[in-house]
């Protein structure tokens, strides 16, 4: 499982979208409260612009991980790309809060 969990996060890290994402949804069945596996899959997906998958999986990064000022940070570019600014606005202040230098 570390060796695909690894995979996923590589793929992540070379732009290699699909890759990421389908490596990352495959395992978050073994792995469902892995938060870093659900935001691999959200931001390959938001990456792809395929927006609502995107928030589905950066929410619940977030939520899983509430303290991770990126994850949110991530969350908060999903819900402007979809046009959801009042939302987006609320999630950036959060993540500020957590790490003003994202």
């Amino acid at each position: 499982m570390k060796e695909r969990f690894d995979a996923a996060a590589v793929a992540l890290r070379k732009g290699d979208w699909q890759q990421a994402r389908h490596l990352a949804l495959d395992l978050i069945p073994e792995m469902p409260s892995n938060a870093a596996l659900h935001f691999i899959a959200g931001a390959a997906a938001l990456e792809l612009r395929q927006l609502p998958s995107a928030i589905e999986c950066l929410s619940r990064a977030a939520d899983l991980d509430p303290n991770r000022a990126d994850y949110l940070a991530q969350l908060s570019r999903a819900l402007v790309a979809a046009r959801a600014n009042k939302e987006a606005l609320a999630v950036a202040e959060k993540a500020w809060v957590l790490s003003p230098q994202v």
